[in-house]
């Protein structure tokens, strides 16, 4: 059995596209063409095809649409390419009852449905084709290199979108990426639904409603306290009366009591992460630590922190 690394920080993600349409094609090749560590080998529709004409490289990935798998030959040969290269085989599919049946054919590893974006289809790629240290590594060393500012706001807010995602994959779900409308003050809303049965979790749902985790992000410490305000004013039912702010650098006093304040007036609780933190989280992921510990060990410090306002 031929056995292959799955990709590195330095190495790109080979991906073969086989759908039954050009024009299906034509959509995901331009999905795809918006990550630079993504390698198009062949977007085919003829399966066939991948086997005569002797790719340089196996393929990481193979993307395929649910209908595509009707033939008992075509599920054999993609078994094969699984079996022999170790590639992982993400399928499109039009419903959730579909998902089920593909599952059943114990050929695909994942199954997105459509419609879908672009960073979702990106997101999933990265996932599957890196092992967890070393995604770790690589979206570690992309915090250290990307600088703050407006300038960087898209890459900094998928980068870290990208980091959240795999640090809760086992236990929060359905992520949604919400931006704002403001020109002046650009940030976006990432959110989780909260069906885990994890203990710090279902915690959390219990004490605070929250239905949803919400990840406010921006990559411009000078409009910290609008985030915060904004924050708290989106945190209401369904949603949940606790949510997650993501910025550079720690805030100052002031901030500090902005945050207690808003817990003391309105019940709700807005926990903070920066660089420092979100580098911690990758740390535990990559070391096979559930990252979790570290939101529930802030999280203990803020109550406290808000027990002793009171008194």
């Amino acid at each position: 059995m031929a056995h292959r690394k799955t990709g590195s920080q330095n190495s790109n993600i080979k991906v073969l596209l086989i759908a039954e349409e050009d024009l299906v094609l034509e959509g995901w090749e331009h999905a795809l063409s918006q990550a630079t560590d993504i390698e198009l080998l062949e977007a085919t529709k003829k399966y066939l095809l991948y086997a005569r004409s002797r790719l340089a490289s196996a393929p990481e990935i193979i993307i395929v649409e649910a209908s595509w798998l009707k033939n008992a030959e075509r599920r054999k040969w993609l078994l094969d390419a699984k079996t022999k290269t170790r590639t992982k085989i993400i399928a499109v599919i039009d419903s959730a009852k579909e998902a089920k049946r593909v599952r059943r054919i114990g050929v695909v590893d994942e199954a997105i449905q459509s419609p879908f974006s672009s960073q979702q289809l990106i997101h999933l790629i990265r996932g599957l084709s890196r092992d967890d240290k070393s995604l770790c590594m690589y979206y570690a060393e992309q915090l250290q290199a990307t600088p703050p500012g407006n300038k960087h706001f898209d890459k900094y807010i998928e980068l870290v979108s990208s980091i959240l995602q795999l640090t809760f994959a086992q236990l929060l779900t359905n992520p949604r990426i919400k931006k704002t409308s403001s020109l002046e003050d650009k940030f976006v809303y990432l959110t989780f639904e909260n069906k885990s049965n994890h203990s710090f979790w279902s915690e959390l749902r219990k004490r605070f409603g929250t239905n949803y985790i919400i990840f406010s992000m921006q990559n411009t410490p000078a409009s910290f306290e609008k985030q915060i305000w904004r924050l708290g004013k989106y945190l209401t039912e369904p949603i949940g009366r606790l949510g997650f702010i993501n910025n550079r650098q720690p805030p100052g006093d002031s901030l500090d009591m902005l945050q207690l304040s808003i817990y003391a007036n309105e019940g709700k609780i807005i926990i903070m992460l920066f660089d420092k933190q979100i580098r911690s989280l990758l740390a535990l992921k990559a070391a096979g630590v559930e990252p979790t510990e570290l939101i529930e060990d802030i999280y203990q410090e803020l109550i406290i922190a808000t027990t002793e306002t009171k008194r």
